[in-house]
């Protein structure tokens, strides 16, 4: 579908930008990161319920995979960040 709309906007240069493979890659592979468990499924599940029972927003963003119950937090927007410069950003400049 991509190529299609490309297609149909000459002069444009269209990238698909993965978001979602770097956060479950996290949350897989947290070791990798060098991450806690904070960052397995199952620790999300928990963190998302205590947060939202016990407050509105992580107090330490850089610690931890959500900023609050839905949003990525600063540890994870840096690897993401790190993923979209390294596979997204290079497709603009290819033919």
């Amino acid at each position: 579908m991509l190529s299609q709309l490309q297609e149909s906007l000459p002069g444009s240069k269209l990238v698909y930008a993965d978001f979602y493979t770097p956060l479950f890659d996290m949350m897989n592979n947290p070791q990798e990161y060098g991450k806690t468990s904070i960052f397995t499924i199952v620790s999300i599940l928990q963190y998302i319920y205590a947060r939202a029972l016990f407050s509105n927003v992580c107090p330490n963003p850089s610690q931890y995979l959500l900023w609050d119950s839905i949003h990525p937090g600063e540890a994870a927007y840096r690897v993401v960040s790190k993923y979209l410069q390294d596979h997204a950003i290079p497709k603009f400049s290819q033919s």
